[in-house]
């Protein structure tokens, strides 16, 4: 009995050592969660009394609209923490963020595609399918179906099954995605903006300040490729 355990002692080691290891990679995911959770949180916290002072008081408009910018945001600090790692010094340890930060952002996008559909079917199902393919739906529809495609193939195995390089080149499409979003609220909003600037009364469009954040987040990120400056250190895209 005791040769058997000898030999077997080895392999009682290694899954020890396996299992401590699996428990702490699973409270380092719990940890990232939280964390991007709370980011989310609380930049809903600035977003909701900024909306609500500007649409002029609480209302299901003021809430969806700090929900919408909540889910830009985060998407844009998602995509560019690459840029604050370059350029601001950030610590290179906040990019094991980035997964997590990007799905809590494309949740609250999907919260609000979702949530106008059912407040305002108006706007979506009137003359309909001829409003399915104006411009700006098209828009909304092509970004949420990329950012739906890099939420399932966030993974390891789906890394594996694509070939790195392939898989890198679809995530890529997120940054396309990102400036769809803005070039549709440009298109919905344009008009308000133009008056905001003609008359700087009161506080900018909410959509308006998310979309200089993430013209600002794609052009730090297009920057290097036009440059001679290449990252300083290993990312994942």
């Amino acid at each position: 009995m005791t040769d058997i355990k000898y030999k077997f002692a080895p392999f009682t080691k290694l899954e020890s050592f396996l299992s401590v290891s699996s428990q702490l990679m699973r409270l380092c995911m719990v940890n990232n969660w939280k964390k991007s959770f709370c980011l989310s949180v609380g930049l809903f916290a600035i977003l909701f009394p900024y909306c609500v002072s500007y649409f002029g008081g609480l209302s299901s408009k003021s809430f969806f609209a700090a929900i919408a910018g909540t889910g830009g945001f985060t998407l844009g600090v998602s995509f560019g923490l690459i840029s604050a790692i370059r350029y601001l010094n950030a610590p290179r340890e906040w990019m094991k963020y980035r997964r997590e930060i990007g799905i809590v952002g494309y949740l609250y996008a999907l919260l609000y595609t979702l949530s106008a559909l059912v407040i305002s079917p108006d706007q979506y199902f009137d003359d309909f399918p001829s409003r399915l393919l104006a411009i700006p739906t098209l828009l909304g529809i092509g970004s949420m179906a990329v950012m739906s495609v890099m939420l399932l193939i966030s993974n390891h195995a789906a890394r594996v099954l694509l070939g790195f390089k392939c898989w890198k080149c679809v995530m890529r499409f997120g940054y396309v995605a990102f400036a769809a979003l803005v070039l549709r609220a440009g298109i919905i909003e344009g008009q308000d903006w133009l008056a905001w600037f003609e008359h700087p009364n009161g506080l900018p469009p909410p959509r308006f300040v998310l979309s200089v954040f993430a013209v600002i987040v794609l052009v730090a990120r297009v920057l290097p490729v036009f440059s001679a400056q290449k990252t300083p250190f290993p990312v994942k895209s």
